[in-house]
């Protein structure tokens, strides 16, 4: 059996672009004005491996598609997935583990990571 997994860049503040790759990967956090959107390369090299080793992988980049929360759990509950990671950072740390447990909420059977 195949495996599905769920790799979340997880949704930014209000107002905000968070950059999970930036400063060495601590994290870093600006205003949606002068943000950018850093390509997720940590994510993508994470997805490669486990495509590597038969993993079904989705990716859900929620800052560059600019989703809020309630719009990254709708995405999240279109398909059944067996494991979801959520990439943190440093200078994210709250919003990511409120992220982490609204997931929880959401898909209370899913394996996190």
């Amino acid at each position: 059996m195949i495996m599905l997994v769920l790799i979340i860049n997880p949704p930014s503040k209000d107002h905000t672009v968070a950059n999970r790759e930036g400063a060495g990967g601590l994290g870093t956090v600006t205003t949606r004005e002068h943000g950018f959107f850093y390509p997720t390369q940590t994510i993508a090299y994470i997805a490669a491996v486990l495509k590597q080793h038969s993993y079904e992988v989705k990716i859900i980049d929620a800052v560059l598609l600019q989703y809020n929360v309630h719009r990254t759990l709708k995405a999240i509950k279109r398909v059944q997935f067996d494991v979801i990671g959520v990439y943190i950072s440093y200078k994210t740390i709250y919003e990511d583990i409120a992220s982490v447990s609204y997931t929880h909420l959401t898909l209370p059977t899913t394996e996190r990571v």
